[in-house]
């Protein structure tokens, strides 16, 4: 790995560390919505659909946590590329077709990861309000 594709790694797992963050005010909501739900005793589409973008957000939070710890080893040189392809296809977490891609090709996938997470919490808010507004 070259100093520049280190940075641009580390840099990546900072975003990632930084966007995972997303979770905590989705955990909330979620929360929120299931109280509701339970206290209402109807099942609101609209209190359901916060729970269910709930789950998405957390999902992509989880992944996002755990592609920032390998790329926080990959950029220490604790972990190479071959070695990462070899354990996520060992532990079925990756196909095999997706092994050999350069550090930069990994590092845009993390950025579009951290952007389908801010792109489900937007949409978990937004219905979140219309539900508050339409109470």
């Amino acid at each position: 790995m070259t100093s520049a594709e280190r940075t641009e790694v580390l840099v990546t797992a900072r975003l990632l560390q930084a966007t995972a963050k997303f979770q905590w005010l989705s955990i909330g909501l979620t929360l929120l919505a299931l109280i509701s739900l339970v206290l209402e005793k109807s099942g609101s589409l609209v209190l359901i659909a916060v729970a269910g973008l709930g789950l998405v957000v957390n999902y992509y939070g989880f992944r996002m946590a755990f592609d920032a710890r390998l790329l926080t080893d990959a950029a220490a040189e604790r972990l190479t590329a071959a070695d990462l392809d070899v354990a996520l296809t060992a532990l079925s977490l990756a196909k095999a077709s997706k092994g050999g891609r350069s550090w930069s090709e990994r590092c845009l996938g993390a950025k579009r990861l951290s952007i389908r997470c801010g792109m489900a919490l937007a949409a978990q808010l937004l219905v979140a309000a219309i539900f508050a507004l339409t109470r």
